[in-house]
């Protein structure tokens, strides 16, 4: 029998450097890979290697938007994978599930691989990975109506940047964070810290432009200038808003963007453009993948048709909102099913 593959295998290694290499650069070439090493773990590779194999073609089907595909590899892998030191992909594993979870509208186990995640991203000091677990959280936080948890998750997010030593990196989350911390000061009225929390992701904007018309940024801009009253800039950030969520087609990274986007949309009474956003959304073949999001248009639905008086339509969208609450249900006792019986294998494994 030939020896089994290992991760320090020379053919396992330079899959992994090209792997690395092409990670949010091609989407494509990296899911060809991470199939390739997956399969080779497989038929060929001891059980470290199988779990890291699965890890990676999670991540690697997550980049690609294939979060069911991404959740199954994911799951299959992680628990093995944390027995060891790639604390890495590990994290980044506890992260992008977190992220599926909240999703699929599985909040209580969003939160759990969220909180794993930065456990471990603290314990070994990967401060930027921490940050980004800590945001993601924070927005799970706001979503479940813990505001001073998530403005917690968001400031030690902030904290981790003082360690992280390449500028662009560290100034460009930095970015982010300011545009999410300021409008949470807005739906606290809070509009003092809002405005300085804002000045602070302008600077950095004009060290970085390419950032100026980000989804997040612009939604930022929205709610302080639309809560403000300066009606001119409100305009114009809202137009910014509109263009940036026909540009989006990650509607799972952008879930806040687009329901902070829809709500003062719904707030202004601008029927026309939401009814343009909910058909947009409900082109998506993969609506499992984005159900959370589906519940919320829904939700916003029967707001509009009420304000409106088209009863028949909110009764569609009453009935729509029960169907995808059903999907959701069986969806969670299925991910039930599935987990217990990978966790069974594993076991059986030991």
């Amino acid at each position: 029998m030939s020896e089994l593959f290992n991760l320090k295998s020379p053919e396992v290694v330079e899959y992994i450097k090209e792997i690395n290499a092409v990670r949010k650069v091609d989407n494509k070439r990296h899911l060809d890979l991470a199939c390739d090493l997956f399969d080779m773990a497989q038929e060929q590779g001891d059980d470290l290697l199988k779990d890291f194999a699965s890890c990676t073609l999670g991540d690697a089907s997550c980049q690609n938007n294939d979060f069911s595909q991404a959740l199954y590899y994911l799951s299959a892998g992680i628990d093995g994978l944390s027995q060891t030191e790639e604390h890495m992909l590990v994290c980044q594993s506890y992260n992008e599930m977190g992220t599926i979870f909240r999703s699929e509208g599985h909040f209580i186990t969003s939160e759990e691989c969220y909180l794993t995640g930065i456990s471990r991203a603290r314990k070994y000091k990967l401060y930027f990975m921490e940050g980004m677990i800590c945001s993601n959280f924070a927005a799970l936080c706001e979503q479940m109506g813990g505001m001073v948890e998530s403005l917690e998750y968001h400031y030690r997010a902030v904290e981790c940047c003082g360690y992280i030593e390449d500028p662009y990196i560290k100034n460009t989350f930095l970015i982010g964070e300011y545009s999410l911390i300021a409008k949470q000061f807005v739906e606290l009225e809070k509009f003092e810290e809002a405005r300085e929390t804002l000045r602070d992701m302008e600077m950095l904007i004009r060290l970085y432009p390419e950032f100026d018309s980000a989804f997040d940024v612009c939604i930022a801009r929205f709610y302080y200038y639309h809560d403000a009253g300066d009606r001119k800039k409100s305009d114009e950030s809202k137009i910014a808003c509109i263009q940036a969520f026909y540009q989006c087609n990650d509607f799972v990274r952008h879930f806040d963007e687009i329901v902070g986007l829809v709500s003062l949309l719904l707030e202004d009474k601008d029927y026309v453009e939401l009814e343009k956003i909910f058909e947009r959304i409900d082109g998506v073949d993969d609506y499992e993948d984005i159900m959370n999001l589906r519940l919320h248009m829904e939700t916003f639905k029967i707001k509009m048709y009420r304000e409106i008086g088209d009863f028949e339509k909110m009764k569609d969208s009453a009935y729509n909102y029960f169907l995808f609450d059903s999907i959701k249900a069986e969806e969670g006792r299925h991910s039930f099913i599935t987990t217990l019986n990978l966790r069974s294998q594993i076991q059986l494994k030991e």
